[in-house]
């Protein structure tokens, strides 16, 4: 499973190490069928996607689940609308994250240090 953390520096950072945490083994790593498919055929019954979305899909077996991601500049009415699962801030969300693949896509190599750039100005 690929597990996540709410504080910074909660869990290891690098892709595809594995740690156990609360009895579970998790992996952290990018998802794609390929992914799903080598989880499943690893025995993993669950993996946790970037993908921001409400829906839980399975692949051989292995289930996937989405995320909301709450950040320091999210509101406790946004985190709470999200909670109860209203449409709103998971569309929102999922939108800029495809925004976002759509500018990694683009700038290739360069995105990382052109968000940190943009970041600073914050």
């Amino acid at each position: 499973m690929r597990g996540g953390g709410a504080r910074p520096g909660a869990y290891p950072r690098r892709v595809g190490q594995r740690w156990r945490h609360r009895g579970f083994w998790r992996i952290s790593c990018g998802y794609s069928k390929r992914v799903g498919r080598a989880a499943a055929a690893a025995g993993y019954t669950t993996l946790f996607t970037s993908l921001p979305t409400q829906c839980t899909g399975m692949i051989d077996g292995c289930r996937l689940i989405g995320r909301y991601a709450i950040r320091r500049d999210t509101s406790a009415d946004e985190a709470a609308l999200a909670a109860t699962g209203h449409w709103r801030p998971w569309a929102r969300q999922r939108a800029a994250w495809r925004v976002r693949g759509a500018a990694k896509s683009i700038t290739g190599e360069r995105y990382e240090s052109m968000r940190r750039a943009l970041l600073a100005r914050r």
